[in-house]
């Protein structure tokens, strides 16, 4: 986690627990239902609104990621998408082409375009290179030498050794 989004998190944080506390200010002068006090209300009443408020601002957090996050789809062999989806793989390379595809944009994970996602990942980098110029550490995820790689490569998209591919890093969601 970044400097930038912890920051984000701990001000998120500090408004929901001040507006759970404002709330309960709230409920105190509406009337004498709360017999208790005001200190002992702001804590436990600020702490259980607060819950509740983190809990549908997860809800909602998922529902972004469900509803509008997924516009692009990622195919891997039906043997991959395991290790796709619980970290062992994090890098595939695609040929360059025109689409939709950019960092922070959150994808299906498909065997097959017309099979249901079997889970999400989060594009955090592309990048593009030479076909010629991939590493063994480039291709480890592929799970082949740079070489066979290529040939492969060529073999299931054609082109040649000199073409541009895209080098695409992600995680799962």
């Amino acid at each position: 986690m970044g400097r930038r989004e912890l920051q984000r998190k701990v001000v998120s944080n500090i408004l929901l627990i001040g507006i759970s506390m404002v709330m309960v200010i709230g409920f105190f002068y509406h009337g004498t239902f709360y017999q208790i006090g005001l200190v002992p209300l702001v804590i436990i009443g600020g702490v259980t609104v607060f819950a509740v408020l983190k809990v549908i601002s997860w809800a909602n957090s998922r529902l972004d990621v469900e509803r509008k996050g997924r516009v692009g789809n990622l195919l891997f062999k039906a043997d991959r998408i395991p290790s796709v989806l619980y970290g062992g793989m994090d890098t595939t390379i695609r040929p360059l082409k025109k689409g939709r595809l950019r960092s922070d944009m959150i994808c299906n994970v498909r065997a097959t375009l017309r099979g249901r996602p079997a889970g999400h990942v989060l594009i955090t980098d592309i990048r593009r290179k030479r076909l010629c110029d991939l590493t063994d550490k480039e291709t480890k995820d592929e799970g082949m030498t740079a070489s066979a790689f290529r040939e492969d490569f060529i073999r299931r998209y054609g082109g040649s050794d000199g073409q541009i591919i895209r080098i695409i890093n992600f995680r799962a969601v």
